[in-house]
């Protein structure tokens, strides 16, 4: 997997490691390097990925860094990646009013920090940074509950955040009346 990863078109170096969710479950996580000095479009790594790897070998969360950190040892430093992917996670869940903050994004952020177990989400978290696509399909069943809006998975891929697709469902609901 890390071979299929890094043979991909603007990654110089990349190292999988292994994150236990609140679930306690064990996600992926795939730290990357730009070959070009700029940033990685994870979407599109994921998409290549899926066509080249079965789906429970791609990783469901990540991240880009500057550099594959090294023990003294010499051997990958997992730890530090995994502290890395955290602490960006924790900064990227700091909960901020968002620009289209309303009664309707309010309650597509609820239904997101419940599907996702996770407080505190900012109205522009993207979604695939957090989340994966078991959460994904789990999101949808409970928008639609919720909500009553029924959504497609291209819908999330589309709209990735919350304000995003809280503004996709206003237009949805529009549509209907």
């Amino acid at each position: 997997m890390r071979k299929a990863i890094a043979n991909l078109k603007g990654v110089s170096e990349v190292a999988v490691s292994v994150v236990k969710n609140s679930a306690s479950n064990s996600v992926l996580l795939a730290s990357v390097v730009s070959g070009q000095g700029g940033q990685i479009n994870v979407m599109a790594l994921k998409n290549k990925l899926t066509q080249l790897l079965p789906e429970y070998m791609v990783p469901s969360l990540w991240q880009e860094v500057m550099n594959i950190p090294l023990t003294d040892n010499l051997k990958l430093d997992h730890k530090s990646l995994v502290k890395s992917w955290e602490s960006r996670a924790k900064g990227e869940t700091k909960s901020q009013l968002g620009p289209g903050s309303d009664v309707i994004s309010e309650r597509v952020k609820a239904v997101w920090e419940q599907v996702l177990e996770q407080p505190n989400l900012a109205f522009d978290t993207h979604f695939f940074n957090v989340g994966d696509s078991l959460a994904a399909m789990n999101l949808m069943v409970a928008l639609e509950t919720n909500l009553g809006v029924r959504l497609s998975l291209p819908d999330l891929f589309q709209h990735p955040t919350i304000d995003a697709l809280s503004a996709h469902i206003k237009c949805k609901r529009m549509e209907v009346l």
